[in-house]
């Protein structure tokens, strides 16, 4: 199977928020913004949007630093994924992140994450502006997409920090 990436582009990213709640209808059943595994901030000092998800890491910290190995990847696909199951919601996911995308569910008590719905991504089929696509990772747009990423977590430690 052909490895994709999620290309996030803050540019296009207008801030509707219909990618969080077509992402929480589908994990989990409801919409909410809060049981998003996409998270949309606001960066108010430069009137943008900065869309947080998964970058699916090729040597992804929150794998290593999981204590119970609940965090694995799938080799086919290229996704990193949580085992719930094994999860002991430790948090140690959460603030390795360099990305924020690492989320506790409170009522599970686990790790949630973007697990790119198993290779087609509803966040994706939702966004009119065209912020999110889910291209092949061998396209030049991939290259440009890691390089966002690292843009947004420039913009996020701007914004936290």
């Amino acid at each position: 199977m052909e490895k994709r990436v999620l290309i996030v582009n803050m540019e296009k990213c207008t801030g509707c928020k219909v990618c969080m709640l077509a992402c929480s209808f589908t994990k989990e059943g409801v919409f909410s913004l809060t049981k998003s595994r996409i998270w949309i901030l606001r960066d108010e000092s430069r009137s943008m949007f900065v869309p947080i998800v998964c970058e699916h890491c090729e040597d992804a910290p929150c794998q290593t630093v999981c204590p119970v190995g609940a965090i694995y990847r799938d080799q086919e696909k290229g996704i990193v994924l949580i085992d719930e199951s094994r999860c002991i919601g430790c948090r140690e996911c959460m603030w390795i992140c360099p990305f924020g995308a690492v989320q506790i569910n409170l009522e599970k008590r686990v790790a949630v994450k973007c697990d790119l719905c198993n290779g087609d991504p509803e966040c994706v089929k939702v966004c009119i502006p065209g912020a999110l696509q889910y291209v092949s990772a061998k396209r030049p747009a991939a290259a440009r997409g890691w390089e966002r990423a690292l843009k947004r977590s420039k913009a996020l430690e701007l914004e936290v920090g």
